[in-house]
């Protein structure tokens, strides 16, 4: 049985910028003021959950609708946020950005490592007045709405093996498993680095679970859940540009190369020129070596500008021959890159 549910109960610029209503911040700018956050506990759609004992109380009725809501900027205002019929679900130090939440998700083991987390929005203050029931992996003792994550529940009623690679992936699988009818996923790309790799897929994998079990699932077209660039064996492959995946990776490999080997001409002509300036120094003032030292030393320091006007050369069409491989990942995707 689930440890925490009753049926009779009730993800960044991070600094803050100057607001006459309080701390605002940069990642907010341009959006509607009923759409951002910090939370508002005094929310007209809040659903006011509560904690008891280390068990979840849920407000009656039990609402159909919940959005699942990360840090993405381009969607994460697209929430339901004003749906009276909708919970809404957010993670971590999300609190500082969306306006409201009936659910919290802090589903890490090193949860108390400040070095992990924001600075300027303490972590452990918020959870110990937080004003919502949080899921850790553990409930803490000061702090009275944390419970923890019915995972053993979750796996029994969803028939899965041990599959969470996410707090997110996790968030799907209990909306699952508690029989909501809608779900919307706002704010949540996983496009890259950690999350496309290792996260995106498990997402994926219970969004189609969902969709199984005849629920409703809302995307934003921002995002690259579920998304295809073509479709394999009718379509080509999209025409990116003279310049495809395949010939940037191997473009800005090569200028690798030539960088590092550019850069160990550099050291060698920087070793030339301070040995060639120790044996000068040590010459007699006016002497006809040293002289002859100085001409060659005029020599080597030309020629060491030319090999670091090389390699700067080389190292900066390097670099922008990786951001050009990025923004072309990024767009193969599915995400919405400006160049």
């Amino acid at each position: 049985m689930q440890p925490s549910l009753d049926e009779t109960e009730i993800t960044e610029n991070q600094l803050p910028i100057a607001s006459t209503g309080g701390i605002a911040w940069e990642q907010v700018a341009g959006v509607t003021p009923d759409l951002v956050g910090p939370l508002r506990t005094d929310h007209p759609c809040n659903a006011n959950h509560i904690v008891i004992d280390g068990r979840l109380v849920l407000t009656q009725p039990k609402r159909k609708k919940v959005c699942i809501v990360g840090y993405a900027e381009n969607s994460r205002h697209l929430a339901w946020y004003n749906d009276p019929d909708c919970e809404i679900w957010g993670v971590n130090q999300l609190y500082r950005f969306i306006p409201r939440a009936d659910r919290w998700f802090q589903i890490h083991h090193d949860w108390h490592d400040d070095k992990k987390w924001a600075t300027g929005a303490s972590l452990r203050d918020w959870l110990k007045a937080a004003p919502c029931p949080v899921y850790m992996i553990d409930a803490q003792p000061d702090m009275p709405m944390t419970l923890p994550f019915p995972k053993a529940w979750v796996k029994e009623q969803l028939h899965v093996h041990e599959y969470f690679t996410s707090s997110i992936a996790m968030m799907i699988a209990l909306a699952i498993a508690e029989g909501f009818e809608q779900i919307g996923i706002y704010g949540i790309d996983l496009i890259v680095g950690r999350e496309y790799h290792f996260e995106k897929a498990c997402v994926e994998f219970y969004l189609g679970v969902a969709h199984a079990k005849g629920i409703q699932y809302h995307l934003p077209e921002q995002t690259a859940l579920l998304w295809q660039s073509h479709t394999y064996g009718y379509d080509a492959e999209p025409d990116y540009g003279f310049y495809g995946l395949n010939k940037l990776k191997r473009r800005s490999a090569e200028l690798n190369k030539i960088v590092a080997h550019q850069r160990d001409k550099v050291h060698v002509m920087q070793g030339h020129v301070e040995e060639a300036e120790l044996v000068r120094n040590k010459m007699p003032e006016g002497s006809t070596s040293r002289t002859v030292m100085d001409d060659r030393l005029k020599e080597l320091r030309a020629e060491l500008d030319r090999e670091l006007n090389l390699l700067y050369l080389n190292d900066g069409a390097q670099q922008e021959s990786t951001r050009m491989y990025q923004i072309l990942e990024l767009k193969s995707r599915g995400g919405s890159v400006e160049a």
